[in-house]
């Protein structure tokens, strides 16, 4: 018996991108479900494949636009498009339900969904193109020791999931061909000459300010010791700007600091692009099928392969169940993880999951923080609202621990919560939840015209305020397992009490301490006193369906095939894979895009 597709890949992110384009150039016939919609750029910009591809759809495709507003309202449009899980899930819901009633008009599709732990809340993306939609475009490989001659980060794991530079060389390759030539945006504005070594006005402030930081002579001699790889930009996938060839210039960065909500100018190099870009004739064709709004429930195994039981916008009411002889899942350590442990749950057995499924969850270190000068003592303004929202970094290294120093942008439209936020946490060690929700509204007064603070730009709010991301080594020890059918997640050990968090909030400090600054940490951090104590958020989620050498310390192999035994076995599924940060067995203490991506091509190479 025939089935309906060849492959069926489940995500949109950048596994699942990977995985697509190699299966249709194979000749193979591909449906793409994603549970969000597609999310583009109202402006006129020079080129959006988007629009025409909607337009040229023969049923409705789904689109909604990134939130906009560069000031506090915009943070009602931002607020809109979050999703909760829990308990505040809940309430949200039931808040949605009576603003329908009474408005008429449906809550827009989430771009974020924000899921909360015990003791960690997880930020994940929600639309065609995956976590390109919301990431900071930073095209990173883990610190390479030299002497070693290996990735550090990956000695503990299984030898069969560690990568090799040629591993990553293809990566870096795939996502130069695939989606466009990475730039490095750290200046002001675009400069056809290479940024000199030492402190240049044309740097953006922030990447300034993390250049000087981080090679102050204030710095303590200890930590200055440890840099293993000084400043440097970040290889970001935006189309930058060539001022010496304008003729050529089409959509480029125009620095507005908005990358995590959607670029306006489309300078990004998304996914959903990188899909329209690489199968449009198989898209006409009818190969390749992406069918977004397509809630994945459980994978079923049929003598021919699988069948994936889904709701979605099908004109047969909206359940739909296609059958492939290949299934990809590849949607983010949240989302295959839970549709593993699901489908094992649904099938009786019938679909056997290694013991292992859940584990080696890993927050990959992250952890924010601010920097605050006093103005008075300010050297050159930072203006936290420009640019990419990472642009440069620096990396530390204090024998197994790893620290990935990056500086981050602040979106305008969180510019009045965030300044007002950072006062609270100067005259108090706890910030209070209710009095930090009220700071949306507490300058609804009209200005005090005779203060220069009083009427300041967005840009203006956080000229002395230096935000960053940073990434580092925890031990891999959280476990994932379904709650009454809901995604539950513990940990062996306190995650708080790792190290690396410790460690991490050391450098900040002594940077701070270096430029005559304050260090502030982030809100969670400090705790949102009475409800909430230390917690982490963790942005670059990794592990749930880690690679190993067999099912008893993996839920997949090397090549991504889902192991079919509970331990003690390499037999796999056929036809069944997972391929996306759900597999990374360990953090990686820097952005996990490009190992996502190498790993993916790896995978992709193994499919006859």
């Amino acid at each position: 018996m025939a089935t309906d597709f060849d492959v069926i890949i489940i995500g949109s992110g950048f596994g699942a991108t990977v995985l697509a384009i190699d299966q249709s150039a194979k000749g193979k016939s591909v449906l793409i479900l994603e549970r969000g919609v597609w999310w583009s750029t109202p402006e006129l910009t020079a080129e959006n494949p988007l629009n025409p591809y909607l337009k040229s759809q023969p049923t409705a495709q789904p689109v909604q636009y990134w939130p906009r507003p560069d000031h506090r309202p915009g943070l009602i449009d931002f607020l809109s498009v979050v999703q909760a899980n829990g308990p505040l899930g809940d309430f949200q819901n039931f808040a949605n339900d009576v603003s329908d009633f009474f408005t008429g008009r449906e809550r827009p599709q989430p771009l974020y969904r924000y899921s909360t732990f015990a003791e960690a809340d997880i930020v994940t993306a929600s639309g065609v193109g995956g976590g390109s939609l919301i990431y900071s475009n930073v095209t990173l490989e883990p610190f390479f020791d030299g002497g070693s001659s290996s990735y550090p980060v990956m000695d503990p794991w299984p030898t069969s999931a560690r990568l090799s530079q040629a591993d990553y060389v293809n990566g870096l390759n795939w996502m130069t061909n695939k989606r466009g030539k990475p730039n490095k945006v750290v200046t002001k504005y675009p400069q056809p000459v290479p940024v000199v070594n030492d402190s240049d006005p044309r740097l953006l402030g922030r990447s300034r300010f993390l250049r000087d930081a981080s090679a102050s002579p204030n710095l303590r001699a200890d930590l200055k010791a440890q840099i293993a790889e000084p400043w440097k930009p970040l290889d970001l996938q935006v189309a930058e700007a060539d001022p010496a060839n304008e003729g050529t210039n089409k959509n480029y960065c125009e620095r507005q600091g908005r990358c995590f909500l959607g670029c306006l100018p489309g300078a990004r190099h998304t996914l959903s692009k990188a899909l329209l870009k690489n199968i449009p004739d198989l898209v006409a064709q009818k190969r390749v099928f992406v069918r977004p709004l397509a809630q994945v429930d459980f994978i079923e195994p049929i003598p021919e392969g699988y069948k994936v039981h889904y709701d979605g916008l099908e004109e047969d009411g909206g359940s739909f169940q296609p059958t492939a002889k290949t299934v990809i899942l590849a949607a983010g350590c949240l989302g295959s993880t839970e549709l593993l442990l699901r489908s094992q749950a649904k099938t009786n057995g019938q679909l056997t999951i290694s013991g292992k499924i859940g584990e080696n969850f890993s927050t990959n270190g992250d952890f924010s923080g601010f920097i605050v000068v006093d103005r008075d003592k300010l050297q050159y303004p930072i203006y936290a609202t420009r640019g990419p929202i990472n642009t440069s970094h620096v990396t530390f290294r204090d024998g197994k621990l790893l620290t990935n120093v990056e500086d981050a942008g602040i979106p305008s439209m969180f510019a009045s919560l965030t300044e007002k936020t950072l006062e609270m946490l100067a005259k108090n060690s706890k910030a209070d939840l209710v009095g930090l929700l009220g700071l949306l509204w507490d300058k609804a007064q009209l200005p005090d015209y005779s203060d220069p603070n009083g009427m300041q730009t967005e840009a203006e709010m956080l000229m002395n305020v230096c935000w960053f991301n940073i990434m580092g080594v925890d031990d891999a020890l959280g476990k994932f397992s379904l709650d009454q059918g809901r995604l539950n997640l513990t940990f062996k050990q306190k995650i708080a009490d790792h190290p690396t968090f410790q460690r991490a909030e050391t450098i900040l400090r002594e940077m701070a301490t270096a430029m005559n600054g304050t260090y502030r940490a982030f809100p969670t951090w400090s705790g949102l006193e009475p409800f909430i104590s230390r917690r982490i958020v963790v942005t670059h989620p990794l592990g749930g369906c880690p690679i190993g050498g067999s099912s008893t310390d993996g839920v997949v192999n090397a090549n991504g095939q889902v192991f079919n035994t509970v331990t003690g076995s390499q037999t796999v599924h056929p036809g069944l894979y997972v391929a996306d940060g759900s597999i990374i067995p360990g953090p990686l203490a820097v952005n996990p895009t490009l190992t996502i991506v190498s790993a993916a091509l790896r995978i992709a190479a193994s499919i006859p």
